[in-house]
């Protein structure tokens, strides 16, 4: 039997996104010790000592939990993706690149996973207070409000269309050929730039059509966003136009793809093929 995220449960998740959340304010806009990763990527104490915070949590209300976390991941420790079903993916800082270079535009991304399908996600950007979360089984997603201080239901904007598109990427996505390549017969109204899983909330909260991806991710960068896009209104495909999977390998990596909310159609075939590694 699935775990179920009861309210006291999701009480509990939200708290400690909050938490993790913290952890990073304390090292950000500071002189933080910058490691970097077999994979390249950076790495600091404030990624370390959030996750740690996230895990106990998760193994406290979920007995049962596996968990698969970026830091985990890169000191070795993976479960065997082909036995995966239901589980955990957390991101304790996305978008570490912005956070070293005092950015506001960095997240806490956790993610539960059903059938490798996304079920449950929630992101927090604690340099900006921002929070959202959202099951994929349901019709909306749901946006923290600080004046009332509740949570309100939230949907995907129902006014893209063919010749209006708003693009949401990431700087370092903007330049790339594939990028340009892309969007060029689309009609582009405005293209915005944000790092790590804001680039879905600005979907969610109905700022972005579209946000197509041809630089490397890992499921722990894009599940809790997809179950909230999906919550609101939307969804993830590959570039061959089948939609996003979990667990598909052994090291995580997600293939290129396309979010787009459900008011978009989806690109055609012809389209993706300009979509090749930059």
């Amino acid at each position: 039997m699935s775990f179920e995220i009861t309210d006291e449960i999701l009480q509990k998740l939200i708290d400690v996104a909050r938490v993790a959340g913290d952890i990073t304010l304390k090292y950000f806009q500071k002189d933080v010790d910058v490691q970097i990763k077999d994979n390249d990527s950076p790495v600091t104490l404030a990624d370390q000592e959030a996750e740690k915070a996230i895990l106990k949590v998760l193994r406290e209300i979920d007995k049962d939990a596996v968990i698969v976390a970026e830091e985990e991941a890169a000191a070795g420790f993976l479960p065997d993706h082909n036995v995966l079903k239901d589980f955990w993916l957390v991101d304790p800082l996305d978008g570490t690149k912005e956070f070293i270079n005092d950015r506001p535009n960095y997240t806490v991304n956790i993610a539960y996973m059903r059938d490798k399908e996304p079920y449950f996600g929630l992101i927090f950007a604690p340099a900006r207070d921002l929070m959202l979360y959202g099951f994929a089984d349901q019709d909306e997603a749901y946006l923290y409000d600080s004046e009332t201080g509740k949570f309100e239901g939230i949907n995907t904007s129902d006014k893209g269309h063919a010749d209006h598109l708003n693009v949401v990427t990431s700087l370092s996505q903007s330049n790339g050929e594939s990028f340009k390549k892309y969007i060029e017969p689309l009609n582009v109204a405005d293209i915005k730039h944000y790092g790590s899983s804001l680039k879905f909330c600005t979907m969610a909260m109905g700022m972005a059509d579209i946000y197509p991806r041809f630089k490397p991710t890992s499921e722990w960068d894009t599940a809790a966003g997809h179950a909230i896009l999906r919550a609101a209104g939307g969804d993830i495909y590959t570039v061959d136009g089948n939609p996003l999977k979990y667990a598909k390998r052994a090291d995580f990596l997600n293939p290129y793809f396309i979010a787009k909310t459900n008011s978009v159609s989806l690109i055609t075939d012809d389209v993706f093929d300009v979509a090749v590694g930059d």
